[in-house]
């Protein structure tokens, strides 16, 4: 029995390689088609270009899902502004809906929120004193929801504005 060595295997698979190569060009060029929509042809075909066809895929789903998961974010941060009484608290209740929302949705992007705590202006808190207020009044059973919010959030609310008013 022979023994078969690697250099052998090479030769022999360079060997299919340039043969099949040949092939493909005679026929490409029989066909009509140029050189380049025949490499163009191979490079599609080949497993590195497979895989950089899936990353780039899977890196716009993940750019997607962030954005996604970026815009409920930034309503869950609007909703509830006042909730809060300081950057700390703030902090750790934006870390739980973070993971939250990208446990919902599913997302596997792996990055963080870019929100920050705002300590609300003296306009924004009279206008949410307004706004709550309105809420907070509010009867139909469709806007429970937001009138327990409201009755939640209103005491806050003036609380900051009496700090502001006074200091």
């Amino acid at each position: 029995m022979n023994k078969i060595t690697i250099s052998d295997l090479s030769e022999e698979l360079l060997d299919v390689i340039n043969g099949q190569r040949a092939l493909i060009n005679e026929l490409a060029e029989r066909a009509g088609l140029t050189s380049a929509q025949v490499q163009t042809i191979q490079m599609d075909a080949s497993q590195r270009h497979q895989r950089a066809k899936v990353a780039a895929a899977k890196a716009k789903a993940n750019r997607e899902a962030y954005e996604e998961d970026s815009r409920q974010m930034a309503a869950w941060v609007y909703a509830t502004r006042f909730d809060f009484n300081n950057a700390k608290e703030w902090g750790k209740a934006a870390a739980t809906e973070w993971l939250v929302i990208c446990d919902r949705s599913g997302s596997e992007h792996g990055r963080d929120h870019t929100f920050k705590y705002h300590e609300p202006t003296q306009d924004e808190l009279l206008e949410a004193l307004k706004d709550l207020g309105r809420w907070s009044r509010a009867t139909e059973e469709h806007n429970k929801d937001r009138r327990e919010h409201a009755q939640r959030t209103l005491p806050k609310v003036k609380a900051k504005l009496a700090a502001l008013l006074t200091a």
